[in-house]
């Protein structure tokens, strides 16, 4: 209790706080809730604490217990182990794929913070969504007869394919230029004005003299 914080009495004469919202605002983000990162963690090591000191049919219900809050907090570590983007795909040999692909950019580009994993990221699974597409895209060419619904199945697929090329190719060009060196540029010069990647310099010193016939 600071020394802003009113103090009233209750019935038994028992002093109690009168919060501001500021300060009831302020206990709320200090609470953790079971879904915050902070939460869970703090959850997992409790009963990792209680697993070691416990025995027998105590120590497998805790060690249980301990299984699935690990599980809630794997969506923590998914930028680095990408399993909830691979979840995005429907096939195993995609999911596979777009983690190895993710790694891979995270080295070629020296990702370091959260951004730079996020654009490696949508860069692969843009990329493997193109790849499941066109694989679907591939089977239903196959098909001989014709309908409405095919038409239209097959005009949808082409178009998410496009789709997915575009985010790869916008996600890849922005995690070039977020990873370009800065260019540092340095004028030596009297006088210069540049503009529309135009530069003027003013020669300093007195300008030539003309001599007339008479060489004065």
């Amino acid at each position: 209790m600071n020394d802003k914080t009113l103090v009233q009495t209750d019935k038994d004469n028992k002093p109690a706080r009168i919060l501001t919202p500021e300060e009831i605002k302020q206990v709320l983000l200090s609470y953790q809730f079971e879904i915050s990162p902070l939460g869970i963690l703090k959850s997992a090591r409790k009963l990792m604490q209680e697993s070691d000191s416990a025995t027998g049919k105590e120590k497998e219900v805790i060690q249980a217990q301990l299984e699935e809050k690990l599980k809630e907090g794997l969506a923590i570590v998914a930028l680095d182990k990408h399993h909830l983007i691979a979840e995005a795909l429907d096939r195993d040999k995609y999911r596979t794929l777009v983690i190895e692909i993710a790694d891979q950019l995270i080295a070629e580009y020296a990702c370091k913070t959260t951004s730079e994993k996020m654009l490696a990221e949508t860069a692969s699974w843009a990329y493997c969504r193109m790849l499941e597409y066109s694989s679907r895209l591939n089977g239903l060419i196959n098909i001989e007869y014709l309908s409405n619904q095919k038409n239209g199945y097959y005009s949808m697929l082409s178009k998410e394919v496009d789709r997915c090329n575009r985010q790869y190719l916008a996600a890849i060009h922005t995690l070039r230029q977020v990873k370009q060196p800065k260019i540092a540029v340095t004028f030596r010069a009297h006088n210069a004005f540049v503009a529309q990647n135009q530069q003027i310099n003013t020669p300093q010193g007195k300008p030539p003299t003309e001599k007339n016939d008479a060489g004065q």
